[in-house]
Parts: C-alpha cells; structure tokens; sequence
C-alpha cells in the first residue's frame, strides 16, 4: 500500500505531498494553495459580490471609513505632498495646455464646472489686486511667463473651431453696415469751429464718466455712420469711454442720443 500515489483530497487531481492533522492528504502546505479550492473561493466571491445587500454594505462601510476625519486628514495630506512635486505639477500644466474646459472635460462636465463656480461667487467682492500687483509684482512682467501666455493664446487662436468663432459675422465687433462705417469723414466733422461748439455745449465733461475732456477727446457718431454730421448725432467723449462705445452698440446709441438729447434741450432753454 505504501508505493500507491495519493491524490490530493481537495479536488486538483494533483498528487499529495501533505497530510493535515484531520488526516486529508492536499498538494500545498495550505488548503488554499490548492488550485481547486483557489477557484472555489474565487467563484464564491464573484457571487457574493453580485448580491445588492452585499454591495450596500460594501459601499456604506467605505462611505464611514472616508469621512473619518484622520482618514480624511491623511489623504488630504498625501494629496498636497502629491500635487505640490514640480513633476506632477508641470505634468498637469502639459496635459491642460491650451485647452478649454470642454476638451478636458467634456461638454456636460464643463457646462456643470461653469454654473456651479458661477453660483459659488455669486455676491463675492472682486478682490483688489491693484497695491500687489504693482512693479516688479506683476507676474506678466515676467519674461516666462508673458511666453507662456503668448504660447497658449498662440495655440488657442489657431484652432479652426476658434477661428471660425472670431471671423466674419461671427465676431462680437463685426458691423453689417461695413460700408457705410468704413466711408471717409466729411469736411464738416474736421471744422474747428463746429467741434469746439460741441465741446462748450457739453461744458468740456465726458457725459458718462462726469470727468472734464482730455486732449486726446474723441468726436463720436452716435449712430456710427461718418456721413451724419448732424449735431444731434455728434458728442464729445474721453477715449477710454469711446473705446467702450464699440461693444454692445446698441445700447450705446440709445444711452447717447438721450444724453446728447438734453443736452441740446438745455442749451436751447438757455438761450
């Protein structure tokens, strides 16, 4: 009897070399070495992870463990050391690199981003950065750092998509009366005695800024077409206010025509 081979008792068909204390003979110095009982267990958990009350509790359980606060503190910790080595971060600049939300994210994912920031700042004070900012401060004095913002607008504007936004009609400044805005003035604008009567009825202020008129004072048309030079349509205006007049037109010629109305209206009750 003893030249017989035993086989292991476990299920493998392999030969035993081990005999545990319950007398069973296995081919591993561990019941679960055996290849058999391996698959077993692994089918028996596959199981038991298929059952929802198991998942629940899997999920409750790892839900307790990280709202532990030295849990929490730990991977908070671990994350700084993590984010704050100069590979991981110049890693994370790279993968962003001229990209918008949308290609890092993804359009709903981006879009959900924008409406939550835009709800966390809603009733904040912008911050006055003017004192930190001054000098040698100023991070866009910095020869790197103006190249890395050239480069990055460099990328975004060449993108076709970008392009096409910025292009034609498409553009935010693009006036359909081209035509008529881009005609030469007429001898009358250019008068000197009919620009400083403007000047006088408006008492030398900006009528936006409540400011007195510079010299580099611009004479604005009101509806933007060079060829009406009525008084009505004419107004005098700081160049940091006219340059604000090219956005949102619309708005602008309706604002300026009411001011520039009473101001006409008084000069005439005056006079």
């Amino acid at each position: 009897m003893s030249g017989l081979i035993e086989l292991c008792c476990y299920g493998c068909g392999s030969v035993a070399r081990y005999k545990f204390k319950n007398g069973k003979m296995s081919c591993s110095k561990s019941k679960n070495s055996c290849i058999e009982v391996k698959k077993k267990l692994k089918q028996a958990q596959q199981n038991a992870n298929t059952q929802s009350e198991v998942k629940e509790r899997r999920s409750k359980a790892q839900k307790i463990a990280q709202n532990r606060l030295e849990v929490r503190e730990k991977r908070s910790k671990a994350l700084k050391i993590s984010m704050n080595k100069t590979d991981t971060k110049q890693k994370i600049a790279l993968s962003k690199d001229g990209k918008t939300w949308e290609e890092i994210f993804g359009q709903e994912k981006a879009k959900e981003l924008k409406i939550r920031m835009s709800e966390r700042l809603k009733g904040r004070k912008r911050p006055d950065h003017s004192e930190k900012m001054k000098g040698d401060r100023n991070p866009t004095k910095q020869l790197e750092v103006r190249e890395k913002i050239s480069r990055s607008n460099k990328i975004s504007l060449n993108k076709p998509e970008v392009k096409e936004k910025m292009s034609g009609s498409n553009h935010h400044s693009w006036n359909p009366d081209r035509d008529e805005v881009c005609k030469p003035y007429t001898e009358k604008f250019y008068d000197e005695y009919y620009r400083e009567l403007i000047r006088e009825q408006q008492k030398c202020i900006d009528p936006i800024t409540r400011e007195f008129l510079t010299n580099s004072s611009i004479l604005h048309h009101i509806d933007y077409n060079k060829q009406n030079d009525t008084r009505e349509n004419l107004i005098y205006l700081n160049r940091c206010t006219h340059t604000k007049t090219n956005y949102n037109r619309k708005k602008w010629e309706i604002l300026l025509l009411e001011i520039n109305k009473n101001i006409i209206e008084s000069i005439a009750i005056r006079g």
